[in-house]
């Protein structure tokens, strides 16, 4: 994306335009939340993004990790084909999401770029991960050029789970 003036909602509206033309509309979905207990029920929001799927007869790809390896590999061996959104269901703060049992391991979105190279591109991001949208703009910006997706949306502050996947739906 060239360099411009727009705001992010801009963006956005210019990003959910041409994502309609894309043939797939599949979710791909990474989650990671910390826990206390290994064997608790994995996947918060498998059951909301299972209900979207399915009511919009939209197929879905959903993943779980909790290491950062595991979050490479998932990136660069999930199939593209028939998907045109990538949704990250992680901890976050401004300039980086953070995943594991403790949510100890902190990404950049330089190194989250870096990870997702340009496998999607043309594809609409959902950040669901507290404050990462209050990064600044240009590592936003930065972010979009390096891989190419249309969009990138999520949450400037802190949120409650609860009612932040009530808006993600």
């Amino acid at each position: 994306m060239k360099e411009c003036n727009l705001s992010l909602n801009t963006i956005i509206l210019y990003g959910i335009n041409h994502l309609r033309k894309r043939n797939g509309k599949g979710i791909i979905s990474i989650e990671s939340w910390d826990g206390k207990i290994v064997n608790e029920p994995r996947g918060g929001m498998r059951s909301l993004l299972t209900f979207v799927s399915e009511f919009h007869q939209t197929p879905l790809n959903h993943n779980f990790l909790y290491t950062p390896e595991e979050m490479s590999y998932v990136l660069r061996n999930v199939s593209t084909r028939n998907n045109s959104l990538l949704y990250l269901a992680l901890h976050g703060q401004p300039e980086s999401v953070q995943i594991g049992m403790y949510s100890e391991f902190n990404i950049t979105l330089n190194e989250l770029a870096t990870m997702m190279g340009r496998r999607f591109e043309g594809f609409g991001m959902h950040l669901a991960s507290c404050a990462v949208m209050s990064s600044s703009e240009e590592s936003i910006y930065d972010f979009m050029n390096k891989t190419g997706v249309l969009f990138v949306s999520g949450y400037k502050s802190y949120v409650d789970f609860i009612s932040s996947s009530i808006v993600d739906l």
